[in-house]
């Protein structure tokens, strides 16, 4: 295990430091190596967690359909079909739920326009050649708005189709983008597509996870702590945002922007009457129209009330810091502590060894040596000849018979292996060719970022077990 430099969080329930920083390796980093990275000691995530009993979480939890009863370990992702990462969330989640009695609820993040049923697919072409595709199982007559996925209806799923000739990399894959279709049109009468495309990934990954307990921002509007919040960015909005950009401001590598002051915004959206998302302003506020908080507001609020520990991934370990700076000018109470938990999986193609662009480099390298060095065809007795007759050609003066007549000679040797060996030589500019082709796929095969939904579930469950067993150590 190696561990990098410790990122300091505010003191949270427990006081002390927020967030520590290691990771973990389950091998070199290989296409076929898990790579776990969970933050802080995930040996430690147990004791952080302490149930929040107060009147406004319990009250929270209670309209937002939650158990009030247990501990709640929560984390999410935007509603979408994502890759293992985020799946390596749910499984931490799960681990440290198991160890405190509590339940794990998956926050969707159904405020955001992202492009709900879409995901790359890596296919071949007739020549073999493979690459990767983008396909979209959102019906085409439903693609021309980007709206907010909580407030996109739910729809059946466009047919797998891909170009003449390309098809999916593997019959596995294929299988499994079919599979993945049935889901989505299981759900097809879901609320919204955000509903529907969530729903449908947990029933792909049923053999190797329950399905948690679903919340989503979009119905925040109906609870009192959100009514609360919406008060106090209509009573004083110069405050509201002003302190929200002072912690933006302490906490410099957040990747978080400031709103706009001189425009009167707010760290939240307000949909248009198409569901299209725009940033809120203090006179929506103060019309009391219904707007949907921010992202940091969405996971600052669960801290708050919704959750006694919340895991993020990556990018949630950097901006997190800027809520311990910015709600409790808002509300006083405590925030849950928050940990981080990510993975690298990559597929597993079953159907060729990878290749480096190293490899491919040393390949054409044989190909063309091997029309020119006999030993690399077995005749090394031909390759000393050779060797002799070129150093005799450098002592004779360039341009003479006996220097033409050595030349000829090497000539002759080197006709000769070719005739006689040609298979061989064939065989050196066939794997040169294939292992230029696996050296493109390269990126393909080392990619990280491919939706759960095309990984078998054996692959998934090696996941799964690798994190059981960072929180057993």
């Amino acid at each position: 295990m190696s561990a990098s430099s410790a990122k300091l969080g505010d003191a949270g329930r427990h006081g002390g430091l927020r967030l520590l920083t290691t990771h973990a390796r389950t091998s070199p980093s290989t296409p076929s190596a898990i790579e776990l990275g969970l933050d802080p000691e995930p040996t430690s995530w147990a004791n952080l967690v302490t149930h929040n009993t107060s009147e406004r979480a319990t009250r929270f939890r209670e309209q937002l359909g939650l158990p009030i009863d247990k501990p709640i370990i929560m984390t999410g992702h935007q509603a979408q079909l994502w890759h293992p990462g985020i799946l390596a969330k749910l499984f931490a989640a799960q681990s440290v739920a198991s160890q405190v009695g509590g339940v794990v609820v998956w926050l969707i993040v159904d405020m955001d326009t992202n492009e709900a049923l879409s995901l790359r697919v890596p296919v071949r072409h007739a020549g073999g050649a493979m690459t990767d595709e983008l396909f979209d199982f959102t019906p085409m007559d439903k693609r021309a708005v980007r709206r907010a996925t909580g407030a996109t209806p739910a729809a059946q799923p466009a047919p797998i189709r891909f170009g003449p000739e390309i098809k999916p990399a593997t019959p596995e894959i294929a299988e499994r983008l079919e599979r993945l279709h049935r889901a989505i049109a299981a759900h097809a009468d879901e609320s919204s597509i955000a509903m529907q495309v969530t729903r449908a990934i947990f029933d792909v990954l049923a053999p190797v996870s329950q399905s948690p307990t679903i919340v989503a921002p979009t119905k925040f509007a109906e609870t009192d702590l959100y009514q609360e919040v919406l008060a106090l960015a209509a009573d004083d909005p110069g405050h509201f945002a002003g302190t929200f950009n002072d912690a933006v401001t302490n906490v410099p590598d957040s990747g978080v922007a400031p709103v706009s002051l001189g425009n009167e915004e707010l760290p939240m959206w307000r949909l248009d009457d198409r569901g299209r998302r725009e940033r809120a302003r203090a006179s929506d506020a103060k019309r009391g129209e219904a707007l949907l908080p921010g992202g940091l507001l969405m996971t600052g609020l669960m801290r708050l009330a919704g959750c006694d520990l919340f895991i993020h991934g990556t990018g949630g370990r950097s901006y997190e810091p800027v809520n311990d700076r910015w709600l409790p000018h808002l509300i006083d109470a405590p925030l849950a502590p928050f940990a981080a938990a990510t993975a690298t999986l990559t597929l597993d193609f079953d159907d060729h060894q990878p290749a480096t662009q190293q490899d491919a480099d040393h390949a054409a390298w044989l190909a063309h040596h091997a029309r020119h060095d006999p030993s690399l065809v077995g005749e090394d007795e031909d390759e000393r000849k050779k060797r002799e007759l070129a150093a005799q050609i450098e002592s004779l003066p360039r341009h003479s018979r006996e220097r033409r007549a050595l030349y000829e000679q090497i000539l002759a040797i080197l006709e000769r292996t070719r005739t006689e060996h040609a298979e061989e030589i064939r065989r050196y500019r066939n794997d040169a060719e294939r292992t230029k082709m696996l050296a493109m796929e390269h990126r393909l095969r080392t990619d990280r970022t491919w939706s759960v939904a095309l990984h078998s579930p054996d692959r998934l469950a090696k996941l799964r077990e690798a994190i059981a067993a960072r929180f057993a150590e």
